[in-house]
């Protein structure tokens, strides 16, 4: 798929900027490569955060002293540090992010609006999350656009009905204080937090002895992320002299936590917090960091998004396949897999690097015609049953 068209938002003078940068991309089309550009469905509007990338990130992370005023109808309080830098951005870009939704027709009532991030990112996109329901439901309460949010049409409070967070290594941002059960589903069913392996960072702040227990071994061990380089024991020791008030904090909506061997365990509510607790096998062990840290030093290479992009169940998924294509000796069936274009492309690539295979079963995927066309350029020795699904 590629994006037709994209408008960004305008940076407004005189306002406070964060030192998140955020970007509003707007997609006012997506289409198959080879299908017809303007014969558009579908319309998306993504909102990302970018992750820690200086000091005073950290020093905002670190401050984990609850607000619990600006969601207090939800019954929860909010990290005081990440609130600040949301708060911040919402001054700056608010007012693009509201006119992007109202540029939506109805037509495109099927759109969609995702929040998303990685790390510090992360605890932004599900911070707006929730700031888009609070826009629903009562926008007299919010710090500011309070007119933009009454004038939102059918469409756009739509959109904000189901608008999704999904984000990768994201601290615990929010407290649970009176949460009503409805706002609890709503989190279950909204925000989707992903978390690699033994990633340090989704532990924090309320699973801090999982931390500790992992740098005990690991002496001065330093992270380098972006251009910040920081030591994981310094961290550690900032959040744990906050506690008990750190063990407060929670993941509220689904966690998917992904394991080393590529598969992934998913939980929500209460559930999430054994999921987290439990020490696993590293990433990519072996090697002196390793040994000296007694895997820290990998735990701490799980929060990079190279890793995660690289994790993520359907990367793990596809990687599977490929290797079987390549090992396969005459045949190999991989019907109803649920590949796409972009998963049918490795396997392109794995059987033109097979001279033995000789039959591929494809029949069931989700591929178009492109992915057909990739796969047989490679593939004239090869008899394939393709008999694609289209989504």
């Amino acid at each position: 798929y590629r994006v037709v068209s994209t408008t960004k938002a305008q940076e407004h003078e005189g306002i406070q900027k964060a030192s998140v940068e955020v970007t509003l991309t707007s997609a006012h089309g997506i289409a198959p490569l080879e299908g017809d550009l303007l014969g558009c469905s579908h319309r998306v509007l993504v909102i990302c955060f970018r992750g820690s990338n200086t000091v005073q990130d950290w020093l905002q992370c670190a401050a984990c002293g609850e607000d619990r005023a600006h969601f207090r109808r939800f019954g929860l309080g909010i990290h005081s540090g990440m609130w600040t830098y949301a708060l911040n951005d919402f001054l700056e870009t608010g007012e693009a992010f509201f006119d992007l939704l109202k540029s939506f027709p109805d037509k495109h009532s099927l759109g969609m609006v995702l929040f998303t991030g990685h790390s510090m990112g992360g605890a932004l996109a599900s911070i707006f999350q929730l700031l888009g329901l609070l826009m629903l439901e009562c926008p007299d309460e919010l710090p500011c656009h309070v007119e933009h949010a009454r004038a939102l049409g059918p469409c756009s409070r739509k959109l904000l009905e189901t608008a999704q967070a999904i984000t990768f290594g994201a601290p615990m941002t929010f407290v649970p204080l009176q949460i009503s059960a409805q706002i609890e589903l709503h989190l279950h069913a909204h925000l989707v937090s992903f978390v690699n392996n033994n990633d340090p960072i989704p532990r924090l702040p309320g699973e801090i002895a999982f931390v500790e227990d992992f740098i005990s071994n690991a002496g001065d061990l330093q992270v380098k992320l972006g251009s910040l380089t920081w030591k994981l024991g310094d961290v550690v020791q900032d959040v744990a002299t906050q506690v008990p008030a750190t063990k407060r904090y929670k993941h509220l909506g689904a966690i998917v936590l992904i394991r080393s061997d590529g598969h992934a365990l998913r939980s929500v509510g209460d559930a999430c917090a054994s999921l987290l607790q439990e020490k696993r096998p590293p990433t990519q062990g072996g090697g002196l960091w390793n040994w000296w840290s007694a895997n820290a030093y990998d735990a701490g290479l799980d929060h990079l998004m190279e890793r995660y992009l690289a994790a993520l169940p359907w990367k793990a998924q596809t990687k599977n396949h490929e290797c079987l294509v390549q090992d396969a000796t005459e045949a190999v069936d991989l019907s109803d897999k649920g590949l796409g274009n972009g998963g049918l492309l490795t396997i392109a690539y794995a059987v033109q690097g097979n001279l033995n295979l000789r039959c591929l079963i494809l029949a069931g995927n989700r591929g178009g015609m492109l992915a057909h066309r990739l796969l047989l350029a490679p593939c004239q020795r090869t008899e394939i049953s393709s008999e694609w699904t289209f989504p």
